[in-house]
């Protein structure tokens, strides 16, 4: 649990240093989805080699949970439309709270029906969020 305080800690030092240029910068949706998506079946093979399909399928929910979980932090950056910084910093925070809500929601949920291994589900979890930081590379300017 460190870790993830210290990854969501972070993100949010790192988003928030960003987050003021943000009136102006859209993300490459395409390229935002595809990174994720690549990282989750790099992940979801190189488990399946070294392990079996419990802890594969196990990291691919952990994945599959923190790749929703993005998506929703990162809507605000799927849209066009321009608010007052005031309104930016309100959003970007109540979309970290809403991102992990979701990641705590999911994981408990999960860890009473589904039953993941433990280690596969958190490892699925860390690397999507440490996608995260690749994300000014998929910045692209507008105007």
């Amino acid at each position: 649990m460190l870790i993830w305080a210290f990854l969501v800690l972070c993100e949010s030092v790192f988003m928030n240093e960003i987050h003021v240029m943000l009136t102006n910068i859209k993300i490459d949706t395409k390229k935002f989805i595809l990174l994720q998506l690549i990282l989750a079946l790099v992940g979801y093979f190189v488990i399946l080699v070294f392990y079996n399909y419990d802890y594969a399928n196990s990291f691919l929910i952990g994945s599959l949970t923190m790749f929703l979980a993005n998506f929703v932090f990162f809507f605000r950056l799927f849209i066009n439309k321009q608010f007052s910084p005031g309104i930016e910093i309100a959003i970007f925070y109540l979309s970290e709270l809403l991102k992990l809500s979701i990641v705590a929601l999911l994981t408990i949920l999960l860890a009473i029906y589904v039953k993941p291994k433990l280690f596969s589900y958190i490892f699925g979890l860390v690397l999507l969020q440490l996608a995260v930081c690749f994300v000014p590379i998929l910045f692209k300017r507008v105007r």
